[in-house]
């Protein structure tokens, strides 16, 4: 699977997951990726890390993680300072 860059979060960013009991888990960009990116559907949610090709395009990589539908309530990245 091929995605456009504008889907793709920076090299700085973190995924966090906020999950229906209060908790939260995070995920990183992992070793010899370039971008994590989620997407969702029928309620279900994946994150997904993507290697960035010579060509500037991004190809599917390791599955981090995958939600069942009313597992989790929100999704959104997160930029920590350096």
């Amino acid at each position: 699977m091929t995605v456009p860059a504008a889907t793709f979060i920076s090299m700085e960013s973190t995924v966090l997951v906020i999950l229906n009991d209060g908790k939260y888990e995070e995920f990183e960009i992992p070793a010899e990726h370039q971008s994590v990116a989620w997407s969702m559907e029928n309620g279900r949610l994946k994150i997904q890390a993507f290697k960035k090709k010579d060509d500037g395009t991004y190809v599917g990589g390791l599955i981090l993680a995958e939600f069942s539908s009313g597992s989790w309530l929100g999704v959104r990245r997160v930029n920590y300072p350096s």
